[in-house]
């Protein structure tokens, strides 16, 4: 029915939409996160004691609650800012708690024949049948998703609230639908832990289909994400091909594509110094500043200098700057040829001022030198008279 066709066609987008993340836009930890929540998806929808296979069996069991931590650790991992060792630490222990203390724990004593459940295939990851201890290993279980779960969701809302504005559009349904899914999967194991038997009610699944439509949200964000920047990627080329657009003008178009007013456009010369549109030469960058730099061939031809904290919006610039390649080829080489004009009038200034200086010194010299000579001559030569 449509509960199917729901976890399915969000399993499908969530694979699509981390792998175009991790191959297409080189944002690897989000993407792999995000493309591994779809197959974990698939594990949770197994329907347990039909799986017919002994295989698909204990992959649902050891797998079957890896997709609300998939999920949250794509938001976290987002590019809107620097991640910390904290954040890699809160990774891990969502990752482990969900893949290891609920799933491959828990399956490692959980025997099928044991439980009750005649009908079940066998479990490949058995290794001793203990209720008792399944039972704590669960319970523990629940109390640490909740635990890791919403410190999960409350650090990637927090990154998402402190990045800039632009970022924080961009980003805002990977971002707000992997922390949303973090607080359903804290939630659904609280009620868990309210449960007589631990079995999935109307609640949970109700919780459940509502991840998954959040999932199939998250990678909805990441398509709209890439229209945006394409159609971005338009209007810049269309500014380009109505006139070749002189260094303020593609500057501004550059620096509004990322909400940056200060953004700056400079160009690389071949002896390592950088010089602006105008050939003057330019400061190095500051620290507090991102540099893309924009390449041909191997050769570095400009550099597009940017606040460090809109790097969560790269992928916006990175379609402008693609899209106003020529543009930026053509102010480099007028830049180039700016500087080597400044250069040549400058020479040229020297060598006036250095034939000005040699002439005042012959002056000098006919006036300090032979002048004096010639009066003494004469003075000798009164005297000999």
């Amino acid at each position: 029915g449509w509960e199917s066709a729901l976890q399915v066609g969000a399993a499908a987008a969530a694979a699509a939409a981390g792998l175009f993340l991790a191959v297409g836009r080189g944002v690897r930890a989000c993407g792999v996160m995000l493309a591994l929540t779809g197959p974990a998806i698939l594990l949770a929808h197994v329907p347990v004691p039909d799986a017919g296979s002994a295989l698909l069996f204990t992959a649902a069991l050891v797998g079957g609650s890896l997709a609300a931590a998939l999920a949250g650790s794509a938001a976290l991992t987002c590019p809107i800012a620097k991640l910390h060792r904290a954040d890699w630490a809160l990774v891990m222990l969502s990752l482990v708690t969900a893949g290891v203390i609920r799933g491959l724990l828990p399956a490692m004593v959980f025997g099928p024949r044991a439980a009750g459940c005649f009908t079940c295939p066998a479990n490949l990851a058995e290794v001793r049948a203990d209720q008792p201890l399944y039972a704590a290993l669960t319970h523990w279980g629940l109390v640490l998703v909740i635990m890791s779960a919403g410190a999960l969701a409350a650090r990637a809302g927090w990154r998402w609230l402190a990045a800039p504005r632009i970022v924080r559009i961009v980003n805002a349904p990977l971002v707000l639908g992997g922390a949303a899914v973090s607080l359903f999967a804290a939630a659904a194991a609280a009620h868990t832990l309210t449960l007589p038997t631990p079995e999935i009610d109307a609640t949970l699944r109700a919780w459940w289909l509502a991840q998954c439509g959040l999932v199939a949200l998250m990678a909805a964000g990441v398509a709209a994400s890439g229209l945006r920047a394409r159609r971005l990627a338009g209007k810049v080329a269309q500014e380009v091909l109505a006139a070749v657009p002189d260094g303020g003008s593609l500057t501004a178009a550059l620096a509004a594509s990322i909400g940056d007013p200060d953004l700056a456009l400079v160009f690389s010369r071949d002896d390592g110094t950088v010089i602006d549109a105008a050939g003057h030469r330019a400061g190095k960058a500051d620290r507090s500043l991102a540099v893309l730099r924009v390449t041909r061939a191997d050769s570095v031809v400009a550099e597009i200098r940017y606040r460090a904290g809109l790097a969560g919006a790269l992928d916006q610039l990175a379609a402008a700057v693609r899209a106003a390649g020529l543009a930026i080829e053509h102010l480099a080489a007028r830049a180039q040829l700016l500087a080597e004009l400044a250069e040549l009038s400058a020479s040229r200034q020297r060598i006036v001022e250095a034939g000005d200086a040699e002439r005042r010194r012959l002056e000098r010299d006919l006036h300090d030198g032979a002048q004096q000579r010639l009066i003494a001559l004469q003075v000798q030569l009164q005297m000999a008279s």
